[in-house]
C-alpha cells in the first residue's frame, strides 16, 4: 500500500513540478510581451508628437501635430477622412518673435483612403523662448470644408 501511494505522490510532484514551469514561463514572458508593447507604444508616440487641434466637417478630418526636435519645433498638416477624399488644401505658419517674423506657406492637392492619415504638408521651425507660432490648416473636398487654427506660445 505504500509503493501506490509514493508513486502516487512522486506523479503530483512531477505534475505541480510542469504546471509551476508553465506558469513561471508564461509569466516571465507575459511581462517582456507587456513591457514590449509598452516600449512600441511609446516609440509610436514620439514618433506620431502631440496632436495640437483637430477639426472635423462631414467626413473630413484635419489635424496640425507637433513635436520638438533638438532645439527646432516641426508642425504637421495632417489629412483623413471616414471615405474616400479628394481635395486641395493650404497649410500656413507664420512665426512672430525677438529675430522677427516669418511666413511658411504649403499647398496643394491630396487624396487619401478611408481612414487613411495623410500628412499634406511639413514645417520646420526654430524655438526661441519669447517666439509664438500661428498655424492654420484648411482643407476642401467636395462641399467639405474644414480648417485647423492652433496659436502656440
Amino acid at each position: 500500500m505504500t509503493k501506490p501511494f509514493s508513486s502516487l505522490r512522486s506523479i503530483a510532484r512531477r505534475s505541480l513540478g510542469i504546471v509551476f514551469s508553465a506558469v513561471l514561463v508564461t509569466g516571465a514572458s507575459s511581462i517582456f510581451f507587456h513591457q514590449a508593447a509598452f516600449a512600441m507604444s511609446e516609440v509610436n508616440k514620439m514618433e506620431m508628437g502631440e496632436i495640437l487641434v483637430e477639426s472635423t466637417a462631414g467626413s473630413l478630418h484635419c489635424e496640425i501635430v507637433t513635436q520638438s526636435i533638438s532645439q527646432s519645433l516641426e508642425m504637421k498638416a495632417v489629412v483623413w477622412s471616414t471615405e474616400t477624399a479628394t481635395g486641395s488644401y493650404s497649410f500656413v505658419v507664420t512665426k512672430q518673435g525677438v529675430s522677427g517674423r516669418s511666413n511658411v506657406a504649403q499647398s496643394g492637392m491630396f487624396e487619401v483612403e478611408p481612414r487613411e492619415r495623410k500628412t499634406v504638408g511639413t514645417v520646420m521651425v526654430n524655438a526661441s523662448g519669447g517666439d509664438s507660432y500661428l498655424a492654420r490648416l484648411s482643407v476642401r473636398s467636395g462641399a467639405d470644408e474644414v480648417i485647423c487654427d492652433t496659436k502656440i506660445e
